[in-house]
């Protein structure tokens, strides 16, 4: 999975992601899901670098925009 950026649309965060499962890039906001197992608990626009949150199986994984997901010591994520 890959965040390629972060906007307000209409005052909503959205974030632009790409999940190799999916094969697309698209926006996703807080509450979808992605890959049908991985939550989007948060996104953090206004850090210096925008942050994701996700979640899969009880396993958090914060992704910057222009980083692989990977969490250390733990398996990434299965997007």
């Amino acid at each position: 999975m890959q965040v390629f950026g972060v906007a307000a649309v209409n005052g909503r965060l959205q974030a632009i992601i790409r999940s190799p499962k999916e094969n697309v890039t698209r926006t996703v906001q807080v509450g979808d899901t992605i890959a049908g197992n991985v939550l989007v608990r948060a996104i953090d626009a206004y850090d210096t670098t925008p942050t994701v949150v996700l979640e899969q199986f009880g396993q958090t994984v914060r992704v910057t925009v222009g980083q692989p997901t990977t969490a250390q010591g733990a398996t990434p994520p299965a997007i």
